[in-house]
């Protein structure tokens, strides 16, 4: 059975989720997986509008969810959004995102994996929200009768940490957690069916390249690295957005792992503790060869025509 895919983006501040987009795209194109809508985690100009881009590149129509206001900080961050937006003339969505979650999983007759590569803001609130036009039910009630599964780019643990030679006082906040630290608590703590972890280090020195060419995931990743201040010759990016979506949408046991069942907790200060017990998290865990799963997300990003 193909899996049916909600995936919520912070597009525009690093790249890396243009090239989670665009294989997700080309597995959507290649019937591998069924993407039913696309959300972006960040108010900031461009977002929606780079969404809609690289949807249309790929020749997917999908629907396009804006997120509601107030902004978070980081959405002041541009790096390629609104280079996007101007280069490919597309517009920005005014859809609600939250609304756009609720339509999309009220209208779905089987369950849907859902994949949040950006803070947390959408996800805490579609499970806050209440009943409308859209369903009776809940946010709540909605993600329990029709989320299997919720894959999270998100946290660092120090289960992996021996594996890449680093000490457990280097334990941080991960990015996206950082950005929304109380969302990412509420998520961790209520969401109702098996979430999924994948952090910081599973995505780290896993090279995404940069190419040419007319496809705005390379526009992308070139507006990047030049704001960045990178050479675009050979410009790679770690992969942390597009090794989640592998995650979320076919078998990547020759490189990773996941935990044992149990709980993540978030402190206040974007921490993030696993603890092994009767709960509905799991960690992605290392193996030796998981750096090699970018020869897997190269090959998925140009769509053959």
């Amino acid at each position: 059975m193909i899996k049916k895919v909600i995936l919520d983006t912070d597009m525009g501040v690093d790249c890396d989720d243009c090239v989670a987009l665009g294989l997700l795209l080309n597995k959507h194109v290649n019937k591998e997986c069924e993407v039913l809508c696309v959300t972006a985690s960040s108010a900031r100009d461009g977002a929606t509008a780079t969404i809609k881009a690289i949807c249309d590149y790929y020749d997917v129509e999908v629907e396009v969810g804006a997120m509601a206001q107030p902004k978070l900080p980081c959405d002041e961050i541009n790096t390629y959004a609104t280079a996007v937006k101007t280069k490919y003339n597309t517009p920005d969505s005014s859809v609600d995102a939250v609304k756009l979650i609720r339509k999309t999983l009220t209208a779905s007759s089987e369950k849907v994996t859902f994949i949040a590569i950006g803070p947390l803001v959408n996800v805490r609130r579609f499970l806050e929200s209440q009943g409308d036009e859209i369903s009776t039910k809940t946010g709540m009630e909605l993600a329990k009768e029709k989320i299997g599964a919720l894959y999270i780019m998100g946290g660092s643990f120090i289960e992996n940490y021996d594996f890449l030679g680093m000490k457990s006082e280097e334990l941080f906040p991960e990015w996206n957690i950082l950005q929304d630290v109380e969302s990412a608590q509420i998520v961790a703590d209520t969401f109702p069916n098996e979430i999924y972890f994948v952090p910081w280090e599973a995505g780290f020195e896993v090279f995404s390249d940069i190419n040419d060419g007319d496809n705005p995931v390379w526009y992308g990743m070139h507006a990047y690295a030049r704001s960045q201040g990178y050479k675009e010759e050979g410009f790679k990016r770690d992969s942390w957005d597009p090794v989640t979506c592998l995650l979320a949408t076919q078998d990547c046991s020759n490189y990773f792992e996941f935990s044992k069942p149990g709980k993540v907790t978030i402190s206040d200060k974007g921490i993030t503790t696993y603890t092994e017990c009767d709960g509905k998290a799991r960690i992605t865990l290392l193996k030796k060869s998981f750096k090699d799963i970018a020869s897997v997300i190269n090959a998925q990003i140009e769509p053959n025509r």
